[in-house]
């Protein structure tokens, strides 16, 4: 009866015209906007279209942002794509505060509509989802949430927190001097007035304990100047020791948070993989090809045995024959040694007899 009425509520969101908006969420306002796909028939075998969150980078622009919910929703996701505001990083307890906001949301959506889940979060704000790490962690109401999280996309990032790339991720879109020159000391007396160190120790511990067992995958290039690929691959390290299966895309030369304009046929060859295997539904047809390549391996298994079986007994036969062959030999010897004996016997008989006969003449 649910699934029915999943199916329902559905067809009644759709239609032909897609309109797309990405949040720039204020320090004080949190709002969630939900974009539905054109297409009423979901993807991957599904019976209900997934939803992908998409957690921008800091202070990415709304239509940026568009580009990847477009992308999901083109491919039947539904999307919800958004951004924290860059304060929530200058003060972590609205960041804890946006993703409890954000998890009573995604709670909500669940019970209307219960859909298999894919994060791609971008550069600085993994704090925010190792935020939602914590708390899917520590609150009994959002662990509901864990078995519908399919899989996690990381592109630039997890990076360390310091000023420096503090400074770098909030300029990155800046063009006017006067107005880096102030968030360079905006973040130098932060980080003389707040234990920088501390916090950035804390977010890496919250990485170590991640709650969803589900696979991730994470794009990063050598050459990125804010997110340093050595921070990248220490996240990916932290995943691994923690027996979460880690697929990664690594390119020598590409820019932060735009590996989809530079190198768009490997970015989507990867981004599709990685959905068809956290997201596809085995079928009668993988079933029955499973059992058959089962059943194959098993033949080769029994072949490879009776090979096996053959080879010793042929292997024994010949060691029989040999033996019996040596048996014969060894006899065959000491019958000829015996009729050698027997011949030098008569011989010294002759002698004897002859020499007999002399002496009496």
């Amino acid at each position: 009866m649910l699934k029915k009425q999943n199916n329902d509520n559905e067809r009644n969101q759709f239609s032909t015209k897609v309109e797309i908006e990405s949040k720039q969420i204020t320090i004080s306002k949190f709002e969630w906007i939900t974009n539905y796909p054109p297409y009423p028939v979901p993807p991957f075998g599904l019976t209900i279209h997934p939803m992908a969150v998409i957690i921008g980078w800091i202070k990415s622009n709304p239509k940026h942002l568009n580009k990847y919910s477009k992308l999901y929703l083109d491919n039947g996701f539904v999307t919800i794509s958004f951004s924290p505001s860059y304060l929530c990083h200058f003060f972590p307890k609205k960041m804890k505060e946006l993703a409890y906001n954000f998890l009573e949301f995604l709670v909500k959506e669940n019970e209307k509509i219960a859909r298999p889940i894919i994060f791609q979060v971008f550069s600085g704000n993994m704090v925010f989802q190792s935020e939602i790490f914590k708390l899917l962690n520590e609150e009994t109401k959002f662990k509901k949430l864990i078995p519908f999280i399919k899989g996690q996309i990381f592109d630039s990032c997890p990076s360390k927190i310091s000023e420096e790339q503090a400074f770098q991720s909030i300029t990155k879109t800046m063009n006017r001097s006067i107005s880096k020159k102030a968030v360079r000391l905006v973040t130098k007396s932060y980080s003389r007035l707040v234990d920088v160190e501390k916090i950035d120790k804390d977010f890496w511990d919250r990485l170590k304990k991640c709650p969803i067992p589900t696979p991730q995958l994470y794009i990063y290039s050598i050459n990125d100047p804010i997110s340093s690929y050595l921070d990248v691959e220490r996240g990916i390290q932290i995943q691994k020791q923690q027996g979460i299966p880690v697929k990664t895309l690594c390119f020598d030369n590409s820019v932060h948070v735009n590996h989809l304009s530079q190198h768009p046929m490997r970015y989507m060859k990867n981004l599709y993989q990685f959905w068809e295997k956290t997201l596809r539904q085995p079928t009668i047809f993988n079933n029955i090809k499973n059992n058959n390549n089962n059943n194959n391996n098993n033949n080769n298994n029994n072949n490879n045995n009776n090979n096996n079986n053959n080879n010793n007994n042929n292997n024994n036969n010949n060691n029989n024959n040999n033996n019996n062959n040596n048996n014969n030999n060894n006899n065959n010897n000491n019958n000829n040694n015996t009729n050698k004996n027997n011949l030098n016997n008569n011989n010294n008989n002759v002698k004897s007899f002859v020499g007999k006969f002399v002496s009496k003449l």
